[in-house]
């Protein structure tokens, strides 16, 4: 009788141990994945903090040189640049900036009902929309330009409404990406903006070059 109860106990000691050893092993893979995912989320905000850092350097960079643009512009492009910015303070206004608030706005709503991804969608769409409103504006403009024979060319035409399209959506793609919280794609955006920016400033001189070579071949004809 006691050898049974000896036996007995020791099987149920062997299953408590087999038990404790499982929880234990189950404990170990818990903390191994927890440790994994807190080093996954150092990792990703010290690349999030690495992007902001390059991007602020970058665009500082970028800020100068395009301040060194305008102050040797003339007084011709640079009233021609203020139009520009004009233009396109106007078009943010009316069209962008709501559009950009109100995403904001609803995001967190949208996105705490598992609904994210059609809300960005839907978000995108507009843009893309509005882009083409603008570059049928823009080719309106083109046609109108050329039937008034005014000074300034189709190409000129283009290129300015080009770039308020690209300026106001490169503005309203750093709000949304920064919600997204998509400091790359966000740091990316910033320096094609900036360059995009002394790119229209170059052709604004060059423009300004080429007037003047016409003007004076043909004063000199």
């Amino acid at each position: 009788m006691d050898k049974s109860i000896v036996e007995i106990k020791n099987i149920y000691d062997s299953d408590q141990n087999e038990k404790l050893q499982n929880i234990s092993i189950k404990k170990s893979i818990t903390q191994a994945i927890i440790n994994l995912l807190r080093t996954a989320k150092r990792h990703r905000n010290l690349s999030e903090i690495g992007w902001l850092v390059t991007g602020q350097v970058v665009t500082t960079a970028l800020g100068f040189v395009s301040m060194k643009l305008l102050s040797s512009m003339g007084t011709s492009e640079f009233g021609l640049y203020s139009l520009v910015l004009t233009i396109a303070a106007f078009v943010s206004a009316s069209l962008y900036g709501p559009a950009e608030q109100g995403f904001i706005r609803f995001y967190y709503n949208y996105s705490n009902e598992g609904m994210a991804r059609t809300y960005i969608g839907q978000f995108y769409r507009y843009l893309v929309y509005v882009g083409l409103l603008l570059m049928g504006i823009t080719f309106l403009a083109i046609f109108i330009n050329a039937r008034m024979k005014t000074v300034e060319n189709a190409a000129g035409v283009f290129t300015i409404g080009l770039f308020v399209i690209i300026f106001n959506s490169s503005a309203i793609y750093n709000s949304l990406l920064n919600v997204l919280r998509k400091r790359k794609t966000n740091t990316i955006i910033q320096i094609i903006e900036k360059s995009l920016i002394i790119l229209f400033l170059f052709l604004l001189m060059l423009r300004a070059r080429l007037t003047a070579t016409v003007g004076l071949t043909a004063i000199f004809a």
